[in-house]
């Protein structure tokens, strides 16, 4: 997308090579229409049919990465399976389910919670 309109776009190629620190993968992507002018500059809006968490929100807990979820008055550890610390996981919960949002930081899986509204 740029201030002149969108521009479909498929992905041609995956780098196999991950950075170590940052956990960033090259691609390489085709117009499957119109073409943006050479040299113009504009941003990539990327959407996926699987539901993602934003990376605020998952915790660490030894090592393993997962969400706390209300259950009986105790908080229960979820794991994320291939979840990367800093980055949006991908989920696939239900999307009805409580994810527990204030003070996750401080608690750990069968701690005694009180659900507000």
């Amino acid at each position: 997308e740029d201030n002149l309109g969108n521009y479909p776009l498929q992905l041609r190629a995956q780098l196999p090579v991950i950075a170590k620190r940052s956990r960033n993968q090259e691609a390489r992507l085709l117009f499957t229409g119109q073409k943006a002018l050479p040299g113009s500059s504009g941003r990539i809006i990327w959407s996926s049919a699987i539901p993602h968490l934003p990376a605020d929100i998952p915790v660490r807990r030894g090592d393993q990465i997962g969400v706390f979820m209300p259950n009986g008055g105790k908080a229960e550890f979820l794991p994320i399976n291939n979840a990367l610390e800093g980055q949006p996981s991908a989920v696939e919960l239900p999307t009805e389910i409580d994810i527990i949002i204030e003070g996750r930081q401080g608690l750990d899986h069968g701690a005694p919670i009180e659900v507000s509204n």
